[in-house]
């Protein structure tokens, strides 16, 4: 980081200028390693807008990141805290705009920043969001959404853990041992939320599946405007030319070393959300193998998830939204079990399951329909 922090503690200034000659430092160092130039930097003063925010431009194609250099003046704290937070600020509203930049690249492999994409192509098909036409009422909605959701977003979760990260990485130096351990608490609660959040709240503030909710209004978009496909090529890892949406079997045989992670996420939610047709697939010995693996090792990560809640609990401070989530994934192992009963699957691990929880019980989410393909 090109900063002399020392130098600026003994100044101990930090007015107008320092907020944004700080914020420009610290945005030109990701700007050069992201290579965008549609990507800049703004200021703005309001004592009602956030801290920073970011925005995209779809026609142009630019990316704006705003900080409010009011916020930050009238911000308590030590020149150092003010510091740190500004730093935080500027990665986190970059991370932001790394959703737009990387779904332009096919060969780009970050499952956070893909999901946060398609939810976002899945809203403007929600909500009909064309330039011009937001009403009131439809901007309510959509505000409304995105105020539920803003504590389990996979954006804000992504966008968090990165910056955190980072300010670890770059300020550990200059925190006491209380604020550092204070840092590791988030990151690991982050984390934990990155690998197992799979509920969305809806406009009536109903917990759903994230993924039925993206892909009900994502599959006919894209079928209606493949076009998009050619402007946004990460789509291409899940649909034809056509539009129409690639079978799982298709998806296991473009799996490299690159993109194994990647799609071993992808092909797992797939697995959950569609009805797909395996019977032929799995005569494939090693597809069945494969598709065993994604059984157990959710079955592992269901079992985690209920040990490591306190962990979630950290970041998002709504025990009824992480109850919610793993009544959710346990919905989802009974789904596996039922997979594994119809192709005959070999699986060693347990299914997580309590007294409290069963097809008919009333703490059950409300179970939704598969997406159509």
């Amino acid at each position: 980081m090109n900063v002399n922090i020392n130098k600026m503690l003994d100044d101990n200034k930090f007015g107008i200028s320092e907020v944004k000659n700080l914020s420009t430092l610290f945005f030109e160092e990701e700007k050069m390693q992201l290579g965008e130039e549609k990507l800049n930097l703004t200021f703005s003063k309001g004592l009602h807008l956030y801290y920073g925010s970011n925005s995209y431009f779809v026609k142009s194609g630019e990316l704006k990141i705003k900080v409010n250099v009011l916020k930050f003046l009238l911000a308590k704290g030590t020149v150092l805290d003010k510091t740190i937070n500004l730093y935080n600020t500027v990665i986190h509203e970059v991370e932001h705009s790394k959703t737009f930049i990387l779904a332009k690249n096919q060969t780009v492999y970050d499952f956070a920043h893909f999901v946060d994409f398609i939810e976002y192509i899945s809203m403007i098909a929600r909500y009909d969001v064309k330039e011009g036409n937001v009403n009131l009422l439809k901007f309510f909605t959509i505000s409304r959404s995105i105020y539920l959701n803003h504590p389990i977003a996979i954006s804000e979760i992504k966008s968090n853990l990165e910056a955190y990260k980072k300010t670890l990485e770059n300020f550990g130096e200059y925190l006491s041992d209380s604020k550092k351990e204070n840092y590791i608490n988030i990151i690991d609660s982050l984390e934990f939320l990155d690998q197992n959040i799979e509920i969305s709240i809806d406009e009536n503030n109903k917990p759903r599946n994230k993924y039925i909710r993206i892909f009900k209004y994502l599959l006919p978009y894209v079928k209606s405007n493949p076009e998009i496909l050619d402007e946004y090529k990460i789509l291409r890892r899940l649909f034809d030319d056509k539009g129409d949406l690639k079978h799982i079997y298709i998806l296991y045989n473009d799996i490299t070393s690159e993109n194994e992670e990647f799609m071993f996420r992808i092909i797992t939610q797939m697995l959950l959300i569609f009805d797909f047709d395996l019977s032929e697939a799995i005569q494939d010995l090693n597809f069945k193998k494969y598709i065993e693996n994604i059984v157990v090792k959710y079955n592992e990560k269901v079992i985690r998830s209920f040990k490591d809640t306190d962990k979630g609990k950290v970041f998002v401070d709504n025990k009824k939204l992480l109850s919610d989530n793993f009544k959710l994934q346990k919905q989802n192992v009974l789904y596996l079990k039922e997979l594994t009963k119809k192709y005959d699957l070999k699986i060693d691990s347990g299914i997580v399951l309590d007294y409290k929880f069963g097809r008919n019980s009333k703490n059950n989410p409300e179970k939704e329909q598969k997406v159509k393909k």
